[in-house]
């Protein structure tokens, strides 16, 4: 016996193909348009090009959780590392120290968020953030405060510099709910 294939699936005309393939570009479009105009004033720009070239432009905050979960491991060893690699701390041990203590905490702190490399998963993830904005905060100021030299100084700037637009300007939101509730579970 043999087996009669249906080939009425295929028997569609190319305008037809062309006119459902047009209809997904378009529900795509909107479906981008959408979440590009909702996300705020800094993607005001991104609407405006979406609406004259039709294209998907590339964000700027593109540090998303898994990003940041995982830069934050080489970033905690470097500030363990680099004062000692750099001299940072020769006039003034407070500076050399501050930067250890910090990549320790920047360690510590990563194992126990609840992300992609966290290895015991207590905090959540928007108070990781909040710690790392806050000790931006407090890098940028420590050279004042504590009176560092001027090579000091500017290692605490440029890594506080980097912290903040890491995790205020380049920081993706959240948008994963379900992978969030994944690893709550896990």
């Amino acid at each position: 016996m043999q087996k009669t294939v249906s080939w009425s699936k295929f028997s569609q005309t190319t305008a037809e193909r062309s006119s459902e393939r047009a209809a997904k570009q378009r529900r795509a479009y909107q479906f981008v348009m959408m979440n590009a105009c909702v996300n705020g004033i800094e993607n005001l720009l991104a609407c405006e090009a979406i609406q004259m070239k039709g294209q998907v432009p590339m964000s700027i905050r593109f540090v998303t959780r898994e990003v940041h979960a995982w830069i934050d491991y080489p970033v905690g060893l470097s500030l363990i590392v680099m004062p000692f690699l750099l001299g940072i701390g020769s006039t003034n041990s407070v500076a050399r120290w501050l930067s250890v203590g910090t990549g320790v905490a920047a360690l510590a702190l990563a194992m126990v968020t609840k992300h992609e490399t966290g290895l015991i998963r207590l905090i959540p993830y928007p108070l990781h953030l909040l710690v790392d904005r806050i000790v931006g905060v407090m890098l940028l100021i420590a050279p004042l405060v504590l009176g560092f030299n001027n090579t000091d100084s500017i290692y605490y700037w440029v890594n506080a510099g980097a912290l903040i637009a890491a995790t205020f300007l380049l920081n993706a939101p959240n948008q994963d709910s379900l992978h969030d509730a994944r690893l709550v579970t896990a």
